[in-house]
């Protein structure tokens, strides 16, 4: 879905209250911009003709429109609601579902139909979520949205998820996981991995990551791709000359690692290059 500039603007400030929320959450706060239309969200109408959070959508869903008119002093809905009325109000012309979470009262915004499943990827499949299991990813969503049947929906979907069946169906349940062999000294075995996120203001769109198995220290590395070049620099600059060269590196395989730089300089630096079975990430650290 596309959106305008101001609408992008106005999104971008929703993140950042949602990311701050346990600091931001019972206190008056300002936002500070340079995009001078934001100004106009509190009003009924914006300049452009469009009612605030209109991206929202909302009227496109029959049910949702009907709550809406009914919240607003309207009749009541003809189709059948899935829960009370009374756990609904309207806001600045969106309708938002009321839940209470321990001190709080959490606000979340009804999705209509159409981007359901947008929604359920969002909760499950963005770059740090690391594809919960069904429970988590609910919780998850949650905090963030409401929509009618959201648990079953959310099973259904993180159930007959591709990448997550893949890893699902490689472990056996039969046999029990077997313990990591145990480690006495930092630096005995390492695991490194690679995680893909929003390309930053200095062009780092990869975040290496190595971690010691004993201390659990964790340092993170960032990159502008994931060439085997890249990567063998990275590990000789930022960590072998800073903390010392491992006896043992494990990864998951990728051909980012798993190349002949990589076999070479573990070679030379005398490394024990091991990596762990395909499609099953609880085996690299």
């Amino acid at each position: 879905m596309r959106y305008s500039a101001t609408d992008s603007e106005d999104l971008a400030v929703v993140e950042a209250v949602g990311a701050f929320d346990p600091y931001l959450y019972g206190c008056h706060f300002t936002v500070f911009t340079n995009h001078h239309p934001l100004l106009t969200i509190k009003s009924q109408t914006c300049s452009h003709g469009l009612q605030p959070l209109r991206w929202a959508e909302q009227n496109k869903d029959l049910l949702i429109k009907e709550s809406i008119t009914y919240l607003e002093g309207g009749q009541l809905p003809k189709s059948k609601l899935p829960t009370s009325i009374c756990e609904f109000e309207i806001s600045h012309g969106v309708l938002y579902h009321l839940r209470e979470q321990s001190d709080r009262l959490l606000r979340c915004v009804v999705v209509l139909v159409q981007l359901q499943q947008f929604a359920l990827r969002l909760a499950h499949c963005a770059p740090l979520a690391a594809h919960p299991d069904v429970i988590r990813t609910y919780t998850k969503e949650k905090q963030l949205f409401y929509f009618p049947n959201m648990f079953s929906r959310t099973k259904q979907f993180v159930t007959k998820y591709q990448e997550c069946q893949i890893c699902e169906g490689c472990a056996s349940k039969n046999v029990p996981l077997a313990s990591a062999p145990e480690v006495s000294h930092p630096l005995e075995p390492v695991s490194v991995d690679l995680i893909q996120l929003p390309r930053s203001s200095h062009g780092n769109l990869y975040m290496l990551v190595i971690v010691d198995h004993i201390s659990h220290f964790v340092e993170l590395i960032p990159l502008p791709d994931k060439k085997d070049r890249t990567n063998a620099e990275a590990f000789i600059d930022a960590y072998f000359t800073i903390y010392g060269i491992p006896l043992e590196l494990q990864t998951d395989g990728g051909g980012e690692f798993n190349n002949k730089l990589m076999s070479l300089v573990c070679e030379v630096l005398l490394i024990h290059f091991k990596v762990t079975v395909p499609y099953h990430p609880q085996a690299n650290g």
